[in-house]
């Protein structure tokens, strides 16, 4: 939109123009916001469970085609309730968005970090090469969680738990693969 021209006269069709102008410059700003709200955490800025699904079902779709395969990690913080209990929820909110970062560091272009619930977390790796990869891969997220975390001027340590689940061999479709990778959490 800022590269429509616009009329430039001095009289009121010239006027008119750049009030059509203006105000679809900000229609389009609110249309971004709206986008944000709607598939962006807003304390992360990851993408929220809407927006990993459907990326999600878009690399089953892919990885159909393909014949490739895709796993889906489930993350979940252990001892969460314990920092908002003791530090405060503003403390707990930066803990996320602290995990939020160190995790985004390590993760691949072609993979999907979200945050889904709380203190939950979901990534989706698309065409690892192997069972062992992703095992690794999940010992690398892992190490985020060896160094503490500065909450309140205080250095505080939490540990994370993750499952994992398989396309094809855990389910065929987001839901199952997510609702799968949750449960391995607990084996």
């Amino acid at each position: 939109l800022e590269n429509i021209p616009l009329l430039d006269r001095g009289d009121e069709v010239g006027e008119f123009s750049r009030t059509i102008h203006d105000l679809a410059l900000t229609l389009k700003k609110r249309e971004n916001e709206l986008k944000s709200i709607a598939f962006f955490d807003a304390l992360t800025n990851l993408p929220n469970r809407t927006l990993f699904l459907d990326r999600l079902n878009q690399m089953l779709f892919h990885s159909e085609r393909d014949h490739t395969n895709l796993a889906i990690l489930f993350i979940d913080l252990n001892g969460f309730k314990h920092v908002n209990d003791t530090y405060g929820h503003a403390a707990g909110d930066e803990l996320l968005r602290q995990v939020a970062q160190r995790m985004l560091k390590e993760k691949r272009k072609t993979d999907t970090l979200a945050r889904i619930s709380g203190d939950e977390f979901t990534l989706a790796l698309y065409n690892p090469s192997s069972s062992q990869v992703v095992s690794k891969y999940c010992e690398n997220l892992l190490q985020v969680f060896k160094n503490p975390f500065l909450l309140s001027n205080r250095e505080t340590f939490i540990s994370a738990s993750i499952g994992v689940s398989f396309y094809p061999g855990n389910g065929t479709s987001a839901e199952a693969l997510l609702n799968n990778a949750d449960k391995a959490m607990y084996f």
